[in-house]
C-alpha cells in the first residue's frame, strides 16, 4: 500500500507539531508492520529527517510562490500536494496537522487543536480568516480524523459538527530526551549557560497570549507581597520573545518592567531543546496556567522530568496531568499565588507530585501513538476497496 504523508513540519522541529511529526516518523520507521508499505513524505523544502528505511521516499516540492507566507502555504496544501499524491499513485493520504488540502483519495487528518476557531484573535486579518475557512472546508471533507486528545475530539464535534464516530483519539508523547536521567554535570552546564539562580519557579512553553504568561506574572507579583524576600524564588521564563507588534504574543519584558519585577524575573528567550530537560529538573515548580491546549506537551515534559506542576483545569490539561498536578483558577492571581506558597511550603507534597507525575507520564508513548495512527490510516484505505 502506498501512503502519502504531509511532513511539512519537519522544517519546524522546535514547534509542538514539528516534534510530533519528527517522532511519529521516527517511530513509524521502526514498526515491523510499516515495512509492508511504501511511504511518500512531502515537504516544502529540503529538510533533516529521522533515519528511515528504503520504503520511505522524501519529496521536497515547492509552489511557484517562494516567499514563506500564507499564500505559499495555501498553494502548497491546496494545489501542490493533491497533484503530487496523484502522480505517485498513493492509496491514502495522512496529514500530520489540520491543513487546507482536499484529496482525491481517502484522507486522514491528525487534528491538534482548533485554536483559530476558539480565539478570534487568531483570525483578525483577511488572510487569516480566508485560510482558516479553507482549513475548515478541507476538514469536513476528510474521511477520518485523529484527535490528539479527547478534548480536541469534543471541540471538533461541538464547533465543526463532525460526527463522533469519524474521530479517533491517539495521545502523542514527547521528545525521548526528557526520559533520560539528567546528570549533575548536565545541570551544572545549563546553570552556567543561562546563569540560573539556585532556586526558581519556571514558566515555559511559549509566550503566545493563550499560554497566559501575563497571568503568571500577575500571580508572581502577588506572591512577592506574601513571601519574605529570602523565601521568594526567582521566576524564570523561557520562550521566543516576539516583537511588540505581534498581537498574539505576550509583551513579557514590558510587563516585567511595569509590574516592578525586574530584579526577580529572568527572561531567557529561546532555549535549545537539548537544554530543556535540565531546565525543568532544576525548577522547584513548573507554572503553566494556559487558557487552551490541544494536548499540552509542556505539562507532560515537566511531569516526565519530575518537576511538580501547577496548571489550569481547562481544555486537555486535566487529561494529561490527571491527579499528578495541582490546578488553579484562570484570572485569579491571588489564588495562584497562595497555591504556589502553600505548595512550596510542603516538601512531602512536592515529592509526591514528582513521583506521581513520572508514573502518569509513562502512559504516553510514541509506539502506541504511531501504531494507533497507522492502524486508523490503513483501516480507511481498506474501507474503500
Amino acid at each position: 500500500m502506498r501512503i502519502g504523508i504531509n511532513a511539512s513540519f519537519l522544517r519546524k522541529p522546535g514547534t509542538g507539531i514539528g516534534q510530533v511529526t519528527w517522532h511519529f516518523l521516527e517511530s513509524l520507521g521502526k514498526l515491523p508492520e510499516a515495512k509492508n508499505h511504501e511511504f511518500f513524505l512531502y515537504t516544502e523544502e529540503e529538510v533533516f529527517s529521522p533515519k528511515l528505511g528504503q520504503n520511505f521516499t522524501i519529496k521536497a516540492v515547492m509552489p511557484k510562490w517562494r516567499r514563506d507566507d500564507q499564500i505559499r502555504k495555501w498553494l502548497w496544501e491546496k494545489q501542490v500536494l493533491p497533484r503530487e499524491v496523484v502522480a505517485d499513485t498513493c492509496d491514502v493520504f495522512l496529514s500530520l496537522y489540520q491543513s487546507a488540502s482536499i484529496m482525491p483519495i481517502p484522507h486522514v487528518v491528525l487534528v491538534h487543536d482548533l485554536i483559530p476557531e476558539v480565539f478570534q484573535e487568531y483570525r483578525r486579518t483577511f488572510r487569516q480568516k480566508f485560510f482558516w475557512r479553507e482549513v475548515k472546508q478541507a476538514l469536513r471533507k476528510a474521511r477520518l480524523y485523529i484527535a490528539v486528545s479527547k478534548y480536541t475530539k469534543t471541540d471538533m464535534e461541538k464547533l465543526l459538527h463532525i460526527e463522533a464516530q469519524k474521530i479517533a483519539v491517539c495521545h502523542p508523547s514527547i521528545d525521548p530526551l526528557f526520559q533520560e536521567e539528567v546528570s549533575i554535570a548536565e545541570k551544572a552546564r545549563v546553570i552556567l549557560k543561562y546563569n540560573l539562580p539556585e532556586s526558581f519557579l519556571y514558566h515555559g512553553g511559549g509566550t503566545e497570549i493563550r499560554k497566559n504568561t501575563e497571568g503568571v506574572l500577575r500571580a508572581y507579583r502577588e506572591l512577592k507581597k506574601i513571601l519574605a524576600k529570602n523565601e521568594l524564588p526567582k521566576l524564570v521564563i523561557s520562550g521566543y520573545v516576539h516583537s511588540a507588534k505581534n498581537k498574539l504574543a505576550t509583551p513579557v519584558e514590558k510587563l516585567v518592567a511595569e509590574y516592578g519585577l525586574s530584579e526577580e524575573v529572568i527572561v531567557l528567550g529561546y532555549v535549545a531543546q537539548e537544554d530543556m530537560a535540565a531546565l525543568y529538573s532544576l525548577a522547584r515548580l513548573f507554572i503553566y496556567p494556559s487558557r487552551y491546549e490541544g494536548f499540552g506537551l509542556p505539562v507532560l515534559e515537566a511531569m516526565t522530568v519530575g518537576v511538580p506542576v501547577i496548571t489550569s483545569r481547562v481544555s486537555s490539561l486535566p487529561e494529561v496531568g490527571g491527579t499528578a498536578v495541582l490546578y488553579t483558577e484562570l484570572d485569579n492571581p491571588q489564588a495562584l499565588a497562595l497555591l504556589i506558597k502553600k505548595t512550596l511550603g510542603d516538601e512531602s507534597v512536592l515529592s509526591k507530585m514528582s513521583e506521581n507525575g513520572k508514573l502518569i507520564a509513562k502512559h504516553f508513548t510514541w509506539k502506541e501513538f504511531t501504531e494507533g495512527v497507522l492502524r486508523q490510516t490503513l483501516h480507511v484505505c481498506r474501507q474503500k476497496k
